[in-house]
């Protein structure tokens, strides 16, 4: 054999190197869009990051640099309530009390939902986002998956059911705001943080139907990070600014219409990864723009409202700037017109839905326009404390929006319900009682997460399919159950 001869390769070794090669160019648009909603499948398990890794140096100067501003934009009416931490963390407490077993057609059980019906906050019309119940849980599930708090199981007959994982336990022991606090290391948060390379599930979507008039050249390494870049250069640094400046700054400077009536070569076009999102259309940018934006604004991290002339404004929070470390900016002083009767009646000068939304999680609700709107109950402040709503933070929300003082009484009174709100988790399930703590250590093991730890010597079940596996890999170690 001679040095420059070749080997023969055989056309198994060409197909398998071309798969290995299509696989490696698809991975991250694969990786994003995953499995739709509803799907019988799994999905895969998610991983948690710690979502901003620049510094704050780095990321005011990316903030609005694609935007040439109209003028100040100060909102009349403002909204950044954690919509969907609230919606998990709800959630969260009821799947501890009953796991949830989607119907056939994997949409969620009326009778599952309806006890939560009054526990979901209201959100404005005009905030663009689906008020619908059930979707709302569903994006729910969506980060208390990503923070590994309940886990998917599906039956021999394709049942789809939701379970706590063994660490939820602890996740509800710590409390409402340790559950804010912790959601903001989800990925979902992840767009804004140009320095990982992920694309939202929702994006990851949109772009590969939007690949069928603009193809990228080579893999798609880099284009979530290229998309998180251009949302924080659209988003402004400083304020408010209106959503149609944002919409603008988004869009591709050229864009790429398709021409319907010519053949295949003027349907298309070819695009490396950098001029992506440089080609999309105007329809087509705005919509992405809307899927990229919509986590950070049901975080609570994003703000919009309208002026005084009616225009959309978004913005980041407080909460938002806080996150991604930037100055606080100096907020107008609250117009409080909120007065609580001694009667313990919440009553409205001009309700606007951020102030509804933090009252209804400690009050209950009876109207959305002026007058007596909310009424403080006994029952509704112990649900809250039940909740990890601490008595503190509901006195805070209270003292920022009342126009008058507190009356005595209701202070009194509200700190007698705190002290008589001794709130009992039931749990059902089998308690698997151990000889020694290295007995019950090795079944926790071989639960995988969904055994929880009581005590030392004590864990709890709270499947039968799961007792009855596990009996069967305890037999195998020498372990009687």
């Amino acid at each position: 054999m001679t040095d420059n001869h070749k080997p023969e390769i055989s056309i198994e070794e060409i197909e398998a190197e071309i798969q290995r090669r299509l696989q490696a160019s698809d991975a991250v648009l694969a990786k994003a869009t995953g499995k739709r909603r509803g799907s019988r499948t799994a999905p895969e398990p998610i991983v948690v990051t710690n979502t901003v890794s620049l510094a704050a140096g780095k990321i005011r100067k990316l903030l609005g640099q694609r935007l040439k501003l109209s003028g100040p934009a100060l909102p009349v009416q403002r909204f950044s309530f954690p919509i969907l931490l609230w919606d998990a963390w709800i959630t969260l407490h009821h799947l501890s009390k009953e796991p949830l077993k989607l119907n056939q057609d994997d949409s969620i059980p009326v009778r599952w939902m309806k006890p939560l019906e009054s526990r979901l906050v209201p959100i404005p019309d005009w905030l663009g986002i689906d008020g619908n119940q059930s979707a709302r849980h569903f994006s729910a599930f969506e980060l208390l998956r990503s923070l590994d708090c309940i886990h998917l199981r599906k039956s021999r007959s394709y049942d789809v059911e939701y379970l706590l994982t063994a660490g939820a336990h602890e996740i509800l022991k710590a409390g409402w705001e340790a559950f804010r606090k912790r959601s903001l290391r989800s990925r979902l948060l992840s767009i804004l943080d140009p320095g990982v390379d992920h694309l939202p599930d929702e994006c990851g979507h949109h772009i590969s139907h939007l690949q069928w008039t603009i193809r990228i050249d080579g893999p798609l390494r880099g284009l979530g990070q290229i998309l998180s870049k251009r949302v924080l250069e659209c988003l402004p640094s400083d304020g408010t600014c209106l959503r149609s400046d944002i919409v603008e700054a988004f869009k591709g400077s050229d864009p790429f219409i398709p021409q319907i009536g010519r053949g295949w070569e003027g349907r298309s076009i070819n695009a490396t990864v950098e001029e992506f999102l440089e080609r999309l259309p105007p329809n087509e940018s705005l919509a992405l723009l809307g899927e990229a934006i919509v986590h950070p604004v049901l975080f609570g991290i994003l703000e919009t409202g309208f002026d005084a002339q009616g225009q959309f404004t978004m913005g980041f929070s407080a909460d938002g700037r806080a996150y991604l470390g930037l100055e606080p900016l100096p907020a107008p002083k609250p117009d409080p017109h909120i007065y609580l009767t001694p009667a313990y009646d919440l009553v409205f000068g001009k309700p606007d839905p951020q102030t509804l939304a933090w009252c209804s999680l400690f009050a209950e609700l009876t109207g959305l326009d002026h007058g007596v709107v909310a009424k403080v109950t006994a029952a509704s402040v112990q649900r809250a404390l039940a909740l990890g709503v601490e008595i503190r933070q509901i006195l805070s929300i209270l003292d920022s929006m009342l126009a008058a003082p507190l009356p005595d009484n209701v202070r009194v009174t509200i700190d007698g319900w705190t002290q008589r709100a001794r709130p009992v988790q039931v749990t059902e399930g089998f308690v698997l009682a151990c000889p020694e703590e290295s007995v019950a250590s090795t079944l926790e093991r071989m639960a995988k997460g969904q055994a929880q730890r009581l005590s030392s010597l004590h864990l709890l079940v709270s499947d039968k399919k799961l007792l009855t596996a596990l009996r069967k890999k305890a037999a195998e170690q020498g372990i009687l159950l």
